[in-house]
């Protein structure tokens, strides 16, 4: 027996609408009402009350073969737990291996936000090989466990896509040797094979797939047992064949567009460099242009994935109602929304004016610290080969100032601890990131301050104003001094200096953009003096536990020394001007905060301060929370010092370094941490004694 139900999800006044429906009946029904025999919808899993969707679609449940057949796995794993301790941005960890070390920071992909075909990973993963599970990882108080599950999926090529997400489903190329997380499981086909897993991309990122995906689940989750139950088409060799290459084209379209992002591993060159203009609003227009291009022809290709894929399941759009579902739950590539996901924070770089200046003039400082290879803007390198989808990704982008060698990087392998050989198109870098001055190519067209430390001190030789100025020239030659003052109009600046002097200015930007899932990751450091007289500016990676000291002798004292000559020279002065006044009151207030500047490092350089860069940067930088200008991360900064002292970051090295007898004193009862400070002979095996003693207090 038939059952009638109305469809009013776009109507505005629901009640008004459905009046009007039933008025129509019988004779003149409209396109809302629907009249299906419940029994109908036992053909799809869960029984979900899908009347809208004809008879012939449904049977597709039990005509097509399913996902997790046919040699295809889909697996989901359980949370890491501890985020703070275990997991880091891309960008603030060391690129170069503890040779000494077992375990080894390996790309996660957490989940991460609405991306199809192509999504950077920018997370990592404390692993450790020894024991095939996160390093000290013993699971939950209620759970113990030493490994993760489905840790034999690990590392290997796979189809990924976010769990949670308002914008709709997204199947993304996920890349061999990576961990995928719980709110990002995976698809995998047996003997990995290229060709097929990117045909069945483009299958699951069809329209067609995605509304039987759709008719099974509450809105916005996307659980591992409905992709496993969803049906799809067997596939041909013709097929595949067809599908494959657009699949690869839209992931290379997606990935070369994130090749303007300095904190993906696809990172090349900023927007405004890798397009032609004589100015910066015209380089601007180009690459709006190029965008706009790609995603015409991204659409075209989906418009012709999404044909061939309703013939391959035998069903038209309407037999589904994806007509009438066009857009629902799929908003445009990087719009807000709000949503619980700690993944979908992501910031998205901007491609107006101000955002792409922004990243010109951050490029510019990255290539002055040495972060980036100038060579590529300037031609004299040529822009390296693209990647395939599910080669494993590299341990730095390839527009960073690294040695080639002919030696291949090594990637670790699932089966044993021992390094295999990345394929042989991956960048062979053998010295990587920060490379030494005894590393550094012969007739490299800037010198690099290899300490990490710039300041903003006009006349300085480190001045950072003038190393930007000097990369800017040679990258436009005799235009650099008007696209400089076209940048500082853009950015609302009367000049370089005063946009790197204002911390809602440069930092903050940079505090947005080199932060992603809740973890905030900045790598150039502005530490001032009270007012912001005087900065210095430290590059995160070159960060040693001689740095504050290097920064007191050689910058700050004998800038103190300069100050004092011209107070002296001025108090010595009987008829002074009033313009002299003035001046001689603006050194004294100086003097007093570079002294108060000088012993507030000096401070921190004793606690002792040894920077290890896997602590990650929040917890290296939290020490130095005063000498920050910008109040959000200042106040965060001094939120984590906070935890510091009170021992809740206690296996970070720097807790162990300011205070090692109190966690010398943890290590004895608590073996993970006694793991993450290689101190296991300390740790004591609970008595039973005191085993049931616990018991007793619980």
């Amino acid at each position: 027996m038939n059952t009638l139900f109305f469809r009013l999800l776009d109507a505005e006044d629901k009640g008004t609408a459905l009046q009007e429906a039933v008025a129509a009946l019988p004779h003149n029904p409209t396109p809302e009402a629907f009249a299906v025999n419940p029994e109908s919808f036992n053909l799809v899993p869960r029984s979900p009350f899908s009347y809208w969707v004809s008879q012939k679609a449904l049977r597709t449940f039990v005509a097509k073969s399913k996902i997790e057949t046919e040699g295809r796995l889909a697996r989901i794993t359980n949370p890491v737990a501890d985020n703070d301790r275990f997991i880091r941005t891309s960008w603030e960890v060391p690129y170069k291996k503890d040779k000494n070390s077992t375990s080894e920071w390996t790309p996660l992909q957490k989940g991460g936000s609405f991306n199809r075909y192509y999504s950077d990973i920018h997370l990592l993963v404390d692993w450790d090989f020894s024991i095939q599970s996160y390093k000290g990882f013993l699971g939950t108080s209620h759970r113990p466990l030493v490994r993760p599950a489905s840790v034999d999926f690990f590392f290997r090529p796979g189809i990924n896509w976010p769990c949670r997400s308002q914008k709709g489903l997204s199947m993304r190329a996920l890349p061999g040797q990576c961990i995928f997380g719980s709110k990002g499981p995976a698809i995998f086909i047996e003997g990995d094979p290229s060709k097929d897993l990117l045909a069945l991309l483009a299958i699951t990122n069809s329209s067609i797939f995605c509304e039987l995906v759709e008719l099974q689940m509450a809105f916005g989750s996307y659980e591992v047992g409905v992709i496993q139950r969803t049906p799809v088409p067997d596939l041909a060799s013709k097929e595949t064949d067809i599908l494959a290459p657009l699949a690869h084209r839209a992931w290379s379209l997606k990935r070369n567009l994130d090749t303007i992002t300095q904190t993906s591993h696809a990172f090349i060159l900023p927007a405004l460099l890798q397009v032609q203009g004589a100015t910066l609003s015209d380089c601007a227009q180009a690459w709006a242009d190029t965008v706009a291009a790609t995603e015409q022809e991204l659409a075209d290709i989906q418009t012709k994935i999404d044909a061939l894929a309703f013939e391959l399941y035998g069903i038209s759009p309407e037999e589904v109602g994806a007509e009438k579902a066009e857009g629902r739950g799929q908003k445009a590539e990087g719009e807000a929304e709000s949503s619980d996901d700690d993944d979908e924070d992501d910031a998205v770089e901007g491609a107006d004016l101000p955002s792409l200046v922004h990243g010109l003039i951050e490029y510019a400082l990255g290539v002055a610290f040495g972060r980036f290879d100038l060579r590529l803007a300037t031609g004299e390198r040529d822009h390296p080969p693209e990647p395939e989808p599910f080669d494993p990704l590299p341990a730095c982008s390839p527009g960073m100032l690294v040695v080639e060698s002919s030696q291949e990087p090594e990637v670790r392998s699932q089966e044993n601890a021992e390094p295999t050989t990345a394929p042989s198109h991956h960048p062979t870098t053998h010295h990587l990131p920060p490379i030494s001055e005894a590393d550094l190519p012969p007739n490299y067209p800037i010198t690099i301050p290899f300490n990490g430390i710039l300041v903003d001190d006009e006349g300085h030789s480190n001045d950072i104003v003038t190393r930007i100025r000097q990369v800017l020239d040679l990258i436009w030659g005799d235009q650099a001094g008007d696209i400089e003052q076209e940048a500082c109009q853009v950015l609302r600046g009367s000049s370089l200096r005063e946009y790197f002097a204002r911390s809602s200015s440069f930092f903050a930007e940079h505090l947005s953009r080199y932060s992603k899932s809740r973890r905030y990751a900045p790598i150039y450091w502005p530490l001032s003096t009270r007012s912001g007289s005087y900065t210095l500016w430290l590059y995160y990676h070159r960060l040693t536990d001689q740095t504050l000291y290097t920064c007191i002798n050689d910058f700050v004292e004998p800038k103190l020394h300069q100050v004092n000559q011209v107070t002296t020279q001025l108090r010595s002065k009987s008829d002074r001007t009033r313009d002299e006044e003035k001046r001689l009151e603006t050194m004294q207030d100086l003097e007093l905060e570079l002294i108060e500047f000088r012993d507030e490092l000096l401070r921190i350089a004793q606690l002792p301060w040894k920077p290890n860069l896997n602590d990650g940067v929040q917890i290296t930088a939290a020490p130095l929370w005063e000498l920050f200008g910008l109040r959000k991360w200042q106040t965060k900064l001094k939120g984590t010092w906070k935890k510091l002292g009170q021992g809740e970051y206690d296996w970070a090295h720097l807790a162990y370094t300011i205070w090692p007898d109190r966690v010398r004193a943890k290590c004895k009862g608590d073996k993970s941490l006694a793991i993450a400070h290689d101190l296991e002979e300390l740790y004591e095996e609970p008595t039973e004694a005191n085993t049931n003693r616990r018991r007793r207090r619980t």
